[in-house]
């Protein structure tokens, strides 16, 4: 999963396709999440290293009755901290 942060950090456009493949990989039974990963990848694509405080912020926003959303979304912080 670490590849991933390399494959898909930075202002690389692939980025998207990352976080909806992220969406069906830590969706659990929460469909939501996957809406929830598209909407982040709008919202913090391209090279800011902002993306970890997103994705954190993410993680309460999006949680509803899902709390694994929340340890997804720490465990995207720490893949994209190698940026």
């Amino acid at each position: 999963m670490r590849k991933i942060g390399f494959v898909c950090a930075g202002d690389s456009p692939s980025f998207i396709v990352c976080a909806a493949f992220l969406g069906f990989v830590c969706a659990g039974d929460s469909p939501s999440f996957i809406v929830c990963a598209a909407f982040l990848a709008f919202f913090c694509a391209g090279d800011s290293p902002t993306f970890i405080v997103c994705a954190a912020f993410l993680g309460f926003v999006c949680a509803g009755d899902s709390p694994s959303f929340i340890v997804c979304a720490a465990f995207l912080g720490e893949i994209f901290a190698c940026q």
